[in-house]
């Protein structure tokens, strides 16, 4: 994926979509864009409100990762989606799974946007290029819509690249026990779990410490079911 024009990104999503905005983010840094992530570049205690204000004055376009967790009514208001569209006219959004027009808010219900699920890495590379750039005119003929295609789009290889989430769901080794549906918060204590378990090269010790009750094995929980598609093996040893 390369680009002729570097562009300022600042990628919108919510918490449950962090391998989501990981591999949008290493995609578009690997076209020679610059990304503006937060857990890439702003750091716990910091000012979340001005980090914000300063990422949207600098970006050129806000890529907006939507989900359902996304419009969640809890997560955002009318107002700081008013605001946010105000700031930076520009939004390119990125379905992560089927959404209801009624779950987008108004204001961003007729932006056209690209939709990743469903696709095998090199489609969604292809897609997300397009949503980025804008489609371009063929300079060749186009395939014969009955031809099968000879092979697939090669994806970019490198071995610190985040998988793309829907690529395997969980892996084939998998015993963990069911989701809490019922699970919310606690989103900087998963966020440091996921950064010190990709601190290493090859073994990453974690542990969660703290008085019975506080909530230990719900986060490992999550963390599990969260981020299943980015293992080839999970495995639930109670102790």
């Amino acid at each position: 994926m390369t680009d002729d024009a570097t562009q300022h990104f600042f990628i919108s999503y919510a918490g449950v979509d962090r391998p989501w905005a990981e591999w949008v983010g290493w995609h578009l840094e690997q076209a020679g864009h610059q990304v503006i992530l937060d857990v890439w570049d702003w750091r716990t205690g910091e000012d979340f409100v001005q980090h914000m204000d300063q990422a949207l004055s600098r970006a050129d376009a806000v890529v907006a990762l939507f989900s359902r967790s996304y419009f969640d009514p809890e997560r955002w208001t009318q107002e700081e989606w008013t605001a946010t569209v105000a700031r930076r006219e520009r939004v390119i959004p990125l379905a992560l799974e089927p959404i209801a027009a009624t779950d987008v808010p108004p204001l961003l219900a007729a932006k056209l946007r690209k939709d990743l699920h469903g696709l095998d890495e090199g489609a969604a590379v292809a897609a997300l290029r397009e949503a980025v750039n804008g489609g371009i005119r063929p300079t060749t003929p186009p395939l014969f819509p009955g031809t099968a295609p000879s092979a697939s789009v090669a994806a970019v290889a490198s071995s610190t690249k985040p998988r793309l989430p829907s690529s395997t769901g969980r892996p084939d080794v998998w015993n963990v026990r069911r989701r809490n549906p019922d699970f919310s918060g606690r989103e900087a204590e998963i966020a440091q779990l996921r950064d010190g378990l990709l601190s290493g090269q090859q073994a990453v010790v974690r542990a969660l410490h703290g008085m019975g009750g506080i909530g230990k094995t719900q986060i490992a929980l999550e963390y599990a079911h969260r981020f299943a598609s980015q293992y080839d093996l999970v495995w639930w040893i109670d102790a």
